[in-house]
């Protein structure tokens, strides 16, 4: 007999029930090659969007300038900057913020 699993709107399983198995590959099970692999199929598959601020924040991480300097410069907090760039990662879902800007630059979002 299986249980019959209930999903809240917010995709959280009512207690005492089982989630339902997805296809997506548990991040833990795989080598650090496999979540590249992983990571790399899913922004292919996807559009890489990223704010202005976003762009404008992630070009001057890669032409090497701390996130200090950077908020100095745009007249921002330190913890706003690392905010954008946490947010553009977890929107790209990309495992690190170098990986972002590989593919920031790649796709041709950032120069």
């Amino acid at each position: 007999m299986t249980k019959t699993t209930v999903v809240t709107d917010r995709g959280i399983p009512i207690k005492g029930e089982r989630r339902p198995k997805t296809d997506k590959p548990n991040w833990t099970s795989l080598s650090v090659d496999e979540r590249r692999k992983t990571d790399i199929d899913e922004l292919m598959s996807q559009s890489f969007y990223l704010t202005s601020r976003q762009i404008q924040i992630l070009q001057l991480v890669a032409h090497g300038e701390r996130y200090k300097e950077i908020a100095n410069k745009l007249g921002l907090k330190e913890s706003s900057i690392k905010n954008h760039v946490r947010r553009a990662r977890e929107y790209s879902k990309t495992l690190s913020t170098p990986n972002l800007i590989y593919w920031a630059l790649k796709l041709g979002r950032i120069s």
